[in-house]
């Protein structure tokens, strides 16, 4: 065997196997509506006019797309942060408070969106008195944009601290005698 390599248990094959069907059928799922929605508008017809179906499609991937990019490049950063503070109080409460999203009504969510981004609201005001005339926009895709963030952005650290959770002691130690640069501890020990 050569050096470096590791031979698989028979239940991490499983696994791997698992797994491999079951992103196959995600992405097979996935692909097949999208598939399907674009061949619906082209075949009725229907261009990227407001009042097709391939607009409202191709908005909803673009939004999609936008929001997790978004939710990702926050909630990285954050999750690294929080993995810094291991073991401590304010690191408790952050989780505590990144698990209310999920637990909110959309409603009381959406008011206070309003409340903080809208029009007159919070930041509006704080714009004005910085006498900077900026009115944001919500009633849109950034709007949209926000929404999605608000909610995403902390289940994505959640998820993101649990999975370092699970990284052994050993191996953060040994990356750090390594002298390992962050990328590479970020792309090795996930």
């Amino acid at each position: 065997m050569a050096e470096g390599t590791r031979q698989l248990s028979p239940v991490d094959n499983r696994r791997q196997r698992a797994g491999a069907v079951a992103l196959l059928l995600l992405a097979g799922v996935g692909g097949s509506a999208i598939v399907a929605t674009l061949v619906t508008g082209i075949t009725n017809g229907l261009s990227t006019d407001p009042d097709g179906l391939l607009f409202p499609a191709l908005f909803t991937l673009w939004q999609a797309l936008l929001s997790t990019l978004l939710s990702l490049a926050l909630a990285i950063p954050v999750a690294v942060a929080l993995e810094s503070l291991h073991g401590t109080s304010v690191r408790k409460m952050l989780l505590t408070l990144f698990a209310l999203p999920l637990s909110l009504p959309s409603i009381v969510v959406a008011l206070a969106i309003v409340t903080v981004a809208g029009r007159s609201g919070w930041l509006a005001s704080l714009s004005s008195a910085a006498g900077v005339n900026w009115r944001p926009d919500i009633y849109g895709l950034s709007g949209i944009l926000f929404a999605h963030v608000f909610f995403n952005m902390p289940l994505a650290v959640r998820m993101l601290v649990s999975a370092f959770e699970g990284i052994p002691e050993e191996q953060w130690k040994l990356s750090a005698s390594l002298k390992f640069p962050f990328k590479a501890r970020f792309s090795v020990l996930l």
